[in-house]
């Protein structure tokens, strides 16, 4: 049976006398505490408003305007051959009142943002995320702190940068492949699995993320390839390949590990006979979904008990229309299963099944799919794609391996060849056998690409192959994945190619929510002409090139603990977190404790004897039911194509080299600064340390006359020679930090010059010195090197320290600590400037003109294709293009003047596929071109068809506040004199339901 749960804010239930916030599932009509009935939950008691009695009702909160949608209003049953019975009144007053129920249920929507950060930025509010600003890869790296809140744009590095000595293994985060978490009231642990090992990482809400520093914990842990929770069984799952060949599952209990993170295995069980398809196994309630390859190299669904490798029943891959990529999900709380295809050569959709596995084993029965209509995210890049995924490949092969593999010589015709893999260590998760290489080189769309292949499996098939995806190249791949909220019972979330957006069970066409890059605050882009400048702010010259700076998605979660709903999204670099005790993933448009004056057991007690009275306030508690839902609106949804949705996308291509007149760029220079001179404190003299040095220019021998004969008492002899040292220029003196400290970075104030010694400078710590807690330490002091006479050495030579920088600031005069500056110039005089560490300025002295251009000179910033705005006229359709239209009247930019188009004319053959146009477009006099070479024009690329490409995806956008009803309530009722009967009857219910179907009508229009 399919399971339902929400969750609630204290609005509708109560425990034990107190407002219950947290999960609600219904059970023979009755609520209980959690996602599942079990030996744990609590029954609850209803207010008897119109959300509780919506929740036990089992209702979904569905408003879209589509034939699927669950939320309708019916028309009462009657006829003249009807009694006017208990039985028929009560039927009737319960559609009006299940009406009633549906408009409520109009007025609560999803957010239709994924991960509001308004959540994050409640004061009543836990949130914020993990992430660095300055790693290995800067040359500052000084940035300790991974908490991060969500105030203002950072820059963020991503966590493959992260240094390995202070960060242990927090660069694996972006390796990150399965994933799972278990909450706690001040933090959390992550567990990931990479391609090579898992590792547990623990989370602080008010501090640090980090790897568990157990080392036990984490060997426990490293052979561990991929970790599945199971919450309703209280159990993990994790699937082993062993020497044989075959794959089982390890079964280890789930409380203990949350208790002490270590893996206690409870039971192993066979997971197939077959070879596992790109690690699509999925736990349900009772039954484990596995997708393999038989003895028949066909791919089937094996479903059998989590526990048990009793196979129960077989779904082939065949059987969902021929599809050429599946992926399979099972719910951990109700064994409700979801398939989701490709089907093959279509772009536009994807088929979603939704099976009830106890039904299936029984029946064998498979529903009839529902199309998901696949939205592209108007960002700026594109996420990565999975390069893990077995796939098959078209064309006629070349491997000196593959010969015993397929019995015989490989054969001259084209022949579809799989499983095949880009990533080279995916193989060890299908087989342990060698990977070996596979080429095409017949096909020139695949000339030089290298694929993997097991040593000891591989087909070679004239027919292709269901459920394997066909390889097209690097752009078409898909990195699909589906997984249910654990949120809401009606949710599930689909990641399509990075795009993430959430879906309705029982409704799926329609977009919930969708993540966004404003939800995210990532930098804004950063340009040469923009406001931001390198020294005002975090920004890098690199900033807007950075995974860590865009949406990169890896997993998100949602999780509960107590009465806190915690919500999780782990980006490249980042991983946000909130939580809170109230409800903001829904919002209720009216009020969510509404009162219901309609009682749908008043039946129980009604006398036949005052039938009419009673129909009187039955009608009139209807009546001001549907009225107060509707004029209680405090604002009504209305539907648009969101801003960040769209149907196409613009990219840029490489420029076009063409012969041109010089075009003038700007330049690169450096720059010293000094700051305001201040003695040296107590402190600042500690750290301070100044040293002389001379060059030793080697020994020198002086030769004697024979008659002044010297005598060496070292020998005992005599020579008529002398050796000497000559120490010569130059002479110099330098100030600079104590050695004792270390790593010196430059930042704003000064010279942040490391980490002190804890024995040799308690006093910068706070706490004890083992383990250290180090106050911030700053070098004001200055780095220099100055050269000196032989005299002056020899007067320094004596001196103390204290002497010897005085003596020092005689010389060069009293000036603060240098700052080093690279600052670059743009063709129009813009410029923009950032602090470099000592070392980097002398490297730069060192460079040529052009090395520092290269390093420094962001040219392709100048002009580009976004500086171009290629784009369809105002008014083109780019999914209806007229067929024969002429492009260069449909195409315009904003810069530039469009030198031709490629093709230049829409033809009748795209079958509404997308097509690429080639817009050449030359470069204004004033911008400078994207390379350093003599270039006149670049080329840029437009996208359209001449059919419908996506079909119209629409979410709530925007709100209207409705206009109050004023009712004429007098044809309500049943008047003094007017008997009840059929006629009178059927005048009142009519009334009813035509208000009823009037307001929404008018809710859904928008």
């Amino acid at each position: 049976m399919i399971n339902y749960f929400k969750y609630t804010s204290g609005n509708a239930f109560t425990l034990s006398g107190v407002d219950y916030s947290g999960f609600v599932n219904i059970d023979d009509s009755r609520p209980f505490t959690g996602r599942v009935k079990d030996s744990f939950s609590v029954e609850l008691s209803s207010k008897g408003n119109f959300l509780a009695r919506s929740i036990i009702e089992k209702r979904e909160f569905d408003n879209s305007p589509t034939a699927s949608t669950t939320n309708k209003v019916v028309n009462p049953e009657y006829s003249p051959r009807n009694v006017l019975s208990n039985d028929f009144l009560r039927k009737n007053f319960n559609i009006l009142y299940q009406n009633n129920l549906s408009l409520f249920s109009l007025g609560q929507v999803y957010n239709n943002s994924y991960l509001d950060t308004s959540n994050f930025k409640d004061k009543s509010t836990l949130g914020g995320f993990y992430g660095l600003s300055s790693t290995t890869i800067d040359d500052r790296d000084d940035d300790n702190n991974t908490l991060k809140d969500l105030v203002t744009p950072y820059h963020i590095d991503t966590f493959k940068s992260a240094s390995k000595e202070r960060f242990p293994d927090l660069f694996e985060l972006d390796n990150a492949k399965k994933s799972y978490i278990e909450t706690f009231d001040d933090g959390f642990v992550y567990t990931i699995s990479t391609d090579t090992k898992t590792i547990a990482f623990s989370g602080s809400f008010t501090g640090q993320i980090e790897k568990i520093r157990n080392k036990a914990i984490q060997d426990g842990l490293a052979g561990i390839k991929r970790l599945d929770a199971d919450k309703a069984n209280g159990v993990i799952y994790s699937p082993s390949l062993e020497d044989s060949g075959i794959n089982y599952t390890n079964i280890y209990d789930r409380d203990i590990y949350r208790a002490c993170t270590k893996l206690k295995l409870v039971d192993r069980v066979k997971t197939s006979n077959f070879r596992v398809v790109n690690n699509n196994v999925s736990f349900g309630k009772t039954y484990k979904v596995v997708q393999v390859i038989n003895n028949e190299n066909n791919v089937i669904l094996e479903i059998s008990p989590n526990t048990t490798s009793e196979v129960l029943a077989t779904l082939p891959v065949s059987n969902l229309n021929n599809p050429e990529y599946v992926k399979v999900e099972a719910r951990f709380t109700d064994d409700l299963l979801l398939i989701v295809t490709k089907p093959v050569s279509n772009t536009k959709i994807y088929n979603a099944y939704f099976i009830d596995l106890p039904e299936f084993i029984e029946n064998g029965v498979i529903p009839e799919p529902k199309e998901i209509n696949r939205v592209n995210f108007e960002t700026k890049y594109k996420s990565p794609i999975s390069l893990d995924s077995m796939f098959t490949v078209y064309g006629t092969a070349s491997s000196s391996y593959i010969e015993n593999v397929l019995n015989g010589e490989l054969s001259s015709e084209n022949r579809y060849y799989y499983p095949l893999f880009e990533n080279k260590s995916a193989v060890r998760e299908f087989s342990l056998s060698e990977p070996r290489e596979i080429t095409f080189p017949e096909e020139s769309s695949l000339a030089g690409k290298v694929f993997y292949f097991p040593e000891d499996y591989l087909n070679g098939s004239e027919e292709r192959p269901d459920g394997f995806f066909i390889y097209r190249g690097d752009s078409s791949l898909i990195d699909m994945d589906v997984s249910f909220s654990d949120y809401d019972s009606n949710l599930f979330i689909l990641k399509d190619n990075g795009n993430v957006t959430e879906r309705m069970v029982t409704n799926p066409l329609p977009i919930t929510s969708y993540v966004d890059t404003e939800d995210l605050l990532f930098p804004p882009d950063i340009l040469f002409t923009s406001p931001y400048k390198f020294n005002t702010n975090s920004w890098k010259f690199n900033t807007n090139l950075f995974e860590s700076n865009r949406i990169s998605f890896i997993n998100t979660f949602t999780d509960t603990f107590e009465d806190k709903t915690y919500s999780y999204f782990h980006n490249v670099g980042r991983i946000y977190f909130s939580s809170s005790n109230t409800n903001k993933k829904r919002i209720s448009l009216v009020p969510a404790d509404l009162q219901s004056f309609f009682n749908p057991d008043i039946f129980n007690t009604i006398c036949e004897t005052s039938l009419g009275i009673n129909l009187n306030v039955l009608i009139q508690d209807i009546l001001r039911d549907t009225i107060n839902i509707y004029n209680n609106f405090t604002r009504i949804p209305t539907a648009g194509e969101f801003k960040s949705l769209k149907k196409y996308s613009v990219s840029s291509t490489s420029a076009i080299l063409q012969p041109s007149q010089q075009i003038k760029l700007g330049n690169v220079t450096s720059r010293v600064e000094n700051g305001p001179w201040e003695p040296l404190t107590v402190e600042g003299f500690k750290q301070t340390d100044i040293s002389l040095r001379a060059v030793n220019k080697g020994t020198e021998t002086e030769y004697l006359d024979a008659g002044n004969l010297y005598f060496n008492p070292s020998t005992g002899s005599q020579q008529n020679f002398i050796t000497r040292t000559i120490w010569g220029p130059p002479f110099t003196l330098k100030l600079q930090p104590v050695f004792e400290f270390y790593g010196k970075q430059p930042t704003e104030e000064g010279l942040i010059i490391g980490t002190p010694d804890p024995f040799v400078f308690p006093e910068y710590y706070g706490g004890n010195v083992n383990p250290p807690s180090l106050r911030e330490v700053i070098y004001s002091g200055v780095n220099d090197t100055i050269q000196i006479s032989r005299q002056q050495y020899d007067q320094f030579r004596g001196l103390s320290k204290e002497a010897k920088i005085e003596k020092y600031y005689d010389i060069v005069g009293r000036k603060g600590s240098e700052r080093y500056f690279i600052i670059v110039e743009d063709h129009l005089g813009n410029t923009s400037r950032r602090v470099v560490s000592y070392d980097e300025y002398k490297e730069f002295q060192n460079m040529s003109e052009a090395e520092r251009m290269e390093k420094y000179y962001d040219v392709n910033e100048i002009f580009d294709c976004k500086k171009a705005n290629v784009r369809w006229r105002e008014g083109v359709d780019p999914d209806n293009l007229p067929i024969g239209a002429n492009l260069n009247q449909l195409i315009e930019v904003s810069e530039g003047t469009i030198l031709n188009i490629t093709p230049s004319q829409l033809v009748e053959d795209y079958d509404g596929e997308m097509q690429t146009f080639t817009v050449r477009v030359d470069i204004p006099e004033r911008y400078a071109a994207p390379s350093l070479e003599n270039l006149e024009s670049i080329s840029c690329v437009l996208q359209g068809t001449n059919g419908d490409r996506f079909n119209r995806v629409k979410v709530f956008s925007d709100y209207k506040i409705p206009t109050p009803l004023e009712i004429d309530t007098r044809n309500f009722y049943f008047h003094s004199n007017e008997s009840v009967n059929y006629l009178s009857i059927n005048r009142v219910f009519s009334k009813l339901f035509e208000l009823q179907k009037t307001i929404y009508d008018s809710i859904l229009s928008s």
